[in-house]
């Protein structure tokens, strides 16, 4: 064959790759364009599996070993002699086999046995460099998707996590006695370890040692008091040398009486004081903890730092004024928030990074709208956390206008599994319509809005048990806008209308009495009301009037301000988390910029004494050298050099501040692309 036809063949196979983000049929695809080309006897597409098999998923000649599994290290020639493969004698060149790799990483493998004859070896070679070449267009595009599925994992594990703790605040903060909590701990959160016991010490009265308060496992709470197992505080703190969980064994004396194999282990810290010890396992099993499941461990155990924290200061001062009492707690649990928001904004940014980026390299419209519907989620994720952080502490929000059409129907579409799905699961039908009118733009802030909106169609759901149609509508009202969510459940007596804004009001067995609270706060933080109408037996109506936004500006989206095309910079990423480097460091490279990314202080100053960048981006908590210590010597290396802080706690940098290190802006995580994109196009600006 004559070297243009490979050509030929080598750009139809690429227009036909890279269309999906299935795996799957990724593969067949490249097999198939591959078979039209060189006609194989056979030919086959082997993926890694669990980083130990390569597993058959496409197959040409031979249909029977899709599905077959091969151990890592094992001859693949020898492997397919013993399924009954005919196979030339050892030493054909026939026979080859072609590794799918991408930066020094092992997907799979591709194996040909070829049609041409042994005597034109020419030819042969000709058909190894194609089918080289085709897999050198496959690797990327599998890389990608395993990617995409990674993030899409991670973004659903920290999102389960964030509504846990959601729902373990908002218990918190209706629950005075610490041992409820505790229970709650040790018997919700296994799961977002990836694991089915917990096991939770506390420090004893006399501030000495470590005793058992809390665990779900049967044979250890049927234990006489006298054989519980206890540790003595410096027992634990030579093991514990930080606040990040640790991975332990059940060898030795030390954590012996539990039957523990191989578990993690969360210090719980109340300032710098070790409070108690969260142990996580599967009774009898040995395993390795992800990244994602030790930030689930951490954040549990600041979560039971918070009640221990408010424990102990309902005790100081319960015989003080009732207001001083909420004020001193507020305080105390204000000092967690940041810890929190700052590991799941790291998280987040990675998420919402690789998602913004498939929105720009997707056509398909429904996955399009899919990744949009995944950014939305995402930007709500975080928001969770500034909720959270609302119980603790004030903050202050941006509002901008809003299509409370388009908010709403996204609200449906996130909502669809609470009215659709599991209502399905019970046997029961619930259906939503919609009548839209045409109305103004209001000023808001899109993730209270959104809670807004999911509470009272959660509401709805809940008030019918039986099925039943929920309607929404919107109207302009006296220049104001105006929604409707109306239920044909089995309504409300005038005794329960007059409490349903009550905090911690509940006519539910497992209710919490603070969705409708919050629905009425969110609505006077907007300037607005919300106001209700009900029957027994004749269903609700919750009407929320908002006022119409005075602005002029289009409705605010996720990523709306745009992707800016700038000219090529060089920029030096500094940034300990591997994960939000990597994020970041794509993130920049996508909008068509050099980066050059290192984990230390150390590092960076090595690099910027014998390199120059146009950008310096510094994570404000790396080690040894602190985000703003740095951008200090690297200012004096380079007076000129722009530098950027990235931080995930809010509000840690003040302008003084900003002004004494050199800090040209502060940038807060998640990062997002488009965040990137308008801060590289200031740097066009004079004034940069």
């Amino acid at each position: 064959m004559k070297e243009p036809l490979w050509f030929d063949k080598l750009y139809a196979l690429g227009t036909k790759l890279g269309t999906s983000l299935d795996g799957q049929r990724e593969v067949e695809i490249f097999l198939k364009e591959l078979a039209k080309a060189i006609s194989p006897k056979l030919a086959l597409v082997l993926l890694v599996e669990r980083g130990s098999e390569l597993r058959v998923v496409a197959s040409h000649g031979m249909e029977g070993l899709i599905g077959e599994s091969m151990p890592m290290g094992e001859d693949l020639r020898r492997w397919l002699l013993k399924k009954g493969v005919p196979l030339p004698p050892e030493g054909d060149p026939r026979f080859y086999i072609v590794p799918i790799t991408i930066e020094n990483q092992l997907l799979g493998v591709v194996s040909v046995l070829s049609s041409a004859e042994t005597r034109s070896p020419d030819l042969l070679d000709e058909e190894v460099k194609f089918v080289k070449s085709a897999v050198n267009y496959l690797a990327p595009i599998l890389r990608n998707i395993n990617r995409y599925g990674e993030a899409l994992k991670q973004y659903r594990e920290a999102f389960r996590l964030l509504s846990l703790l959601e729902g373990l605040s908002e218990e918190l903060i209706a629950e005075e006695d610490l041992h409820p909590i505790i229970d709650r701990i040790v018997d919700r959160t296994p799961p977002a370890v990836g694991v089915s016991r917990c096991i939770l010490f506390l420090r004893d009265e006399a501030g000495n040692g470590l005793t058992l308060t809390a665990t779900n496992d049967e044979r250890i709470k049927s234990m006489p008091d006298e054989l519980k197992p206890s540790y003595s505080i410096e027992e634990v703190q030579e093991q514990v040398r930080g606040r990040m969980p640790i991975e332990i064994e059940g060898k030795g004396r030390r954590w012996s009486g539990i039957g523990l194999k191989r578990g993690l282990l969360a210090p719980i810290f109340a300032g710098k004081e070790l409070e108690g010890i969260i142990i996580y396992d599967t009774p009898g099993q040995v395993r390795l903890f992800s990244p994602m499941e030790r930030i689930a461990a951490r954040l549990i155990a600041a979560f039971a730092a918070m009640a221990i924290i408010r424990a102990k200061l309902i005790r100081q001062i319960k015989e003080r004024h009732r207001e001083e009492i909420r004020l001193e707690r507020l305080k105390a649990l204000g000092e967690i928030a940041s810890g929190i928001a700052h590991d799941f904004n790291n998280a987040l940014t990675g998420i919402l990074g690789y998602i913004q980026i498939l929105k720009l390299r997707l056509s398909d419209p429904q996955l399009l709208k899919f990744a949009e519907l995944a950014e939305e989620c995402a930007v709500d994720a975080s928001r969770i956390v500034q909720r959270m952080r609302a119980f603790y502490k004030e903050g202050k929000a941006q509002k901008v206008p809003l299509d409370l059409n388009s908010l709403i129907s996204d609200v449906i579409e996130l909502t669809k599994y609470k009215w659709k799905d599991l209502a399905e699961m019970k046997g029961i039908k619930i259906e939503i319509a919609t009548d839209f009118g045409n109305i103004p733009l209001v000023d808001g802030i899109e993730g209270e809005l959104r809670q807004l909106f999911t509470n009272l169609i959660f509401n709805a759901v809940d008030a019918m048990p039986e099925g039943g149609r929920i309607t929404i509508t919107t109207r302009c009202r006296d220049g104001k806008v105006a929604v409707e969510v109306s239920d044909t459940g089995v309504g409300m007596d005038e005794e329960t209308k007059a409490r349903i804004f009550e905090p911690f009001f509940t006519t539910k067995p497992d209710g919490t009495g603070l969705g409708l609270p919050i629905c009425r706060r969110i609505a006077a933080e907007h300037g607005g009301t919300i106001e209700v109408e009900s029957e027994p037996g004749k269903g609700s109506t919750f009407t929320v009037i908002l006022p119409a936004s005075k602005s002029e500006e289009q409705a605010w989206k996720p990523g709306s301000k745009g992707v800016h095309r700038t000219v090529r910079r060089k920029i030096l990423l500094v940034e300990d988390q591997p994960p939000v480097r990597e994020a970041i460091g794509d993130m920049l490279k996508v909008l068509g910029h050099e980066v050059v990314a290192v984990s230390t202080g150390e590092e960076a100053l090595e690099i910027a004494g014998r390199d120059k960048f146009d950008l310096a981006l510094i994570d404000l908590g790396i080690p040894q050298i602190n985000g703003l210590q740095l951008a200090k010597m690297l200012k004096e290396i380079d007076p000129q050099l722009p530098v950027v802080i990235l931080t995930g706690w809010s509000g840690m940098i003040d302008e003084e501040s900003m002004e004494r290190y050199g800090v040209w802006k502060v940038l807060p995580k998640p990062v997002q692309i488009d965040q990137l994109s308008e801060l590289l196009s200031q740097l066009n600006s004079p004034n940069a």
